[in-house]
């Protein structure tokens, strides 16, 4: 029989790739946990089976019993300050002085950013960010539907608020952008899907922040940014984009200030 692990949530993921668990947040009472995450729920999730037969973690937290029913698998508590190493640090910001590559899209990946003057309301708070907030910007890209950067906090500001605030100033914005461009033919369907209850929702609540531990993952993520518009088929070059820094690391001189890194 496979191994299956329920989460809280009530999903079930193959163990067969234990460093993907999380054994480390536990009690007496709670034989295992692990932390839920969007791609683990994508590649992980299996429908079928009902039944473990023993799940075997380290770092001495405790297995389930053989045959235990899912169902009655008791919901971990988590303990304060008892955060494992092996947990994924792509999902928070834990390091206030580290690099990290975001991305952050539009509710329903719509392709609000085919007009320059909405991507500009980006640019122009981003150089705000740079100039008030103390925002380092190594690497950025706009596309369509959402943003990529690669930036730290240089200020006393953590990149978390900074982010936070520029998220809310932007959703204001461009949505009131879009409602007063006479030109927008889709004005009515966009302002209709950014409703919600008691007001309007621009952006996706994550930012999936990934920190950059070396120069070469560095250098991967920012081909991968700069190499967006291409695979889109906006541009034949990366440099050839202007709502990107690929012209910055051409050797020419792009939208943003951008710390080169060679």
């Amino acid at each position: 029989m496979s191994k299956y692990i329920k989460t809280p949530s009530g999903n079930l993921y193959s163990v067969d790739n234990l460093c993907l668990i999380n054994p480390q947040l536990f009690n007496g009472n709670d034989p295992y946990y692990i932390k839920k995450h969007r791609y683990l729920e994508k590649k992980y999730l299996s429908k079928n089976p009902l039944k473990i037969e023993r799940i075997e973690v380290t770092s001495g937290c405790k297995s389930s019993p053989a045959g235990a029913d899912l169902q009655s698998v008791p919901q971990p508590t988590r303990l304060k300050n008892n955060i494992s190493k092996t947990m994924s640090r792509k999902y928070k910001f834990h390091n206030p002085e580290g690099v990290y590559f975001v991305s952050f899209a539009v509710q329903g990946w719509l392709d609000v950013f085919t007009r320059n003057e909405y991507k500009n309301i980006l640019v122009d708070n981003l150089k705000y960010c740079q100039e008030q907030k103390g925002l380092e910007i190594f690497a950025w890209c706009i596309m369509t539907s959402h943003i990529h950067l690669i930036i730290r906090a240089g200020k006393d500001i953590l990149l978390q608020d900074i982010l936070r605030d520029y998220k809310k100033f932007t959703s204001k914005a461009i949505i009131k952008a879009i409602d007063e461009n006479i030109q927008e033919s889709r004005k009515e369907w966009l302002l209709k899907q950014f409703k919600i209850d008691g007001g309007n929702r621009f952006w996706r609540g994550d930012n999936k922040p990934v920190e950059l531990w070396s120069n070469k993952v560095i250098d991967q993520k920012i081909d991968y940014i700069h190499m967006n518009p291409v695979e889109e088929g906006l541009v034949f070059r990366p440099e050839d984009y202007v709502y990107s820094s690929a012209a910055d690391y051409a050797g020419e001189k792009g939208l943003l200030d951008v710390i080169v890194i060679k």
